[in-house]
């Protein structure tokens, strides 16, 4: 899968990039909201995407629509409870930083059940290692 990282810690996103090639996933990487939503707008090969919810400062609320209105399953990843977060995005689901291989394919399986129907796309298997850090 390409998978749309908006994170805005550097080391993190790093970490997760290098987790998800090891999945067998592409990253597509955006360290701002402008920046995300232009990939988006742009970006036709986006088949997932993970995004923090607070990106330097800006709430990923807008890139979250975007994704939705393109049907592009996505799960929230942040040091933000759930219950922190507006109630259309914590019905999604919720990695919480910090977070490990584990818990990205867990959200990655979620994100390929939504997106299956149309691509047929699997998430392989983990040898969980850790990739996250509060930001």
């Amino acid at each position: 899968m390409n998978v749309l990282l908006v994170e805005d810690n550097k080391d993190l996103a790093s970490c997760v990039a290098n987790a998800l090639s090891h999945l067998g996933h592409t990253t597509v990487l955006a360290s701002t909201i402008d920046e995300a939503g232009t990939l988006i707008r742009n970006e036709e090969l986006i088949d997932a995407a993970l995004l923090d919810f607070d990106v330097a400062g800006q709430k990923s609320t807008g890139i979250a629509q975007l994704l939705d209105e393109r049907n592009v399953p996505y799960a929230m990843t942040s040091g933000y409870a759930r219950s922190d977060m507006p109630a259309a995005l914590s019905r999604k689901w919720h990695v919480r930083k910090p977070y490990d291989l584990s818990d990205l394919e867990r959200a990655l399986r979620f994100c390929s059940v939504s997106q299956t129907s149309s691509s047929g796309s699997s998430v392989r298997p983990a040898n969980g290692y850790r990739v996250g850090a509060p930001s």
